[in-house]
């Protein structure tokens, strides 16, 4: 038996918004390790009227400043689909990138198992599958071991080293996160993916990590391998929010909600 969704107002997980009367889809956008939802805020204006942009909230920022950090990526993923199902009473789409494209699927996932739902696509940018990832623990590293491990400098903050230190511990929480991630048995989606990553991004060892997504769906799989690094998006974000539109719109977005 599945639980029923219900429509409800905003949502504490959901920052960023452009609404269009005209859309067909909802995508929802993941931001990775260190961001905020600001992070996708200006892709609503690379999209046509089609498409709704929502942007997801991780605790610890903005509003939820306050909140800690869940222990694990699917406790985040469960936490998201139970408190934010009512999100997913329209067709939507799930965009994530990097460690956000491992949260996408692990809501994914959650909202199968608990809804019977899926997105209508799974868009993974810049992120190797998850039976493939493993980080080394940084949790008994000092910050400045942390900052030399992830190369994180003050240059990434303006050269403001009162802003890195304010943004540190959320970075520290969010790879933590990550670095305990254990996927365990692949739940395996009904949705497309639709891969895409920089041919130049350090992070990226093998393609075939990023290509074992397609042991995470039943549906189609598509790999896009382009020019750039881990942010290939950077200088041009409406040539792959274009793609992106080209795949939701061509694909069945729609179906069945109880209306509690």
């Amino acid at each position: 038996m599945f639980l029923r969704l219900k429509k409800l107002d905003m949502n504490k997980w959901i920052n960023h918004i452009v609404d269009h009367k005209e859309s067909r889809i909802n995508l929802f956008c993941f931001p990775h390790a260190g961001a905020s939802s600001a992070f996708f805020a200006k892709w609503g204006s690379y999209f046509t009227e089609q498409i709704n942009l929502r942007t997801i909230q991780y605790p610890m920022r903005d509003l939820r400043y306050q909140e800690p950090m869940p222990g694990s990526i699917q406790e985040m993923a469960q936490n998201l689909a139970m408190e934010g199902a009512e999100l997913f009473c329209e067709p939507f789409a799930f965009l994530g990138h990097c460690a956000g494209g491992i949260i996408a699927y692990e809501t994914a996932a959650a909202l199968k198992r608990y809804f019977n739902i899926e997105p209508a696509y799974l868009v993974i940018s810049s992120a190797i599958s998850p039976g493939t990832t493993h980080l080394v623990s940084t949790a008994a590293m000092s910050d400045e071991e942390f900052c030399r491990h992830y190369s994180v400098t003050e240059d990434m903050f303006g050269g403001n080293e009162d802003l890195m230190r304010f943004f540190l511990p959320i970075m520290r929480a969010d790879y933590e996160l990550c670095e305990r991630y254990e996927s365990g048995i692949a739940e395996r989606l009904e949705c497309p993916i639709f891969a895409v990553c920089g041919a130049q991004d350090p992070q990226i060892e093998r393609i075939e990590d990023v290509e074992d997504w397609q042991n995470y769906t039943d549906g189609p799989f598509e790999l896009c391998l382009t020019k750039g690094d881990h942010f290939y998006f950077q200088n041009d974000p409406g040539t792959i929010c274009r793609k992106i539109e080209e795949k939701l719109l061509a694909c069945n977005a729609g179906y069945e909600i109880d209306e509690i």
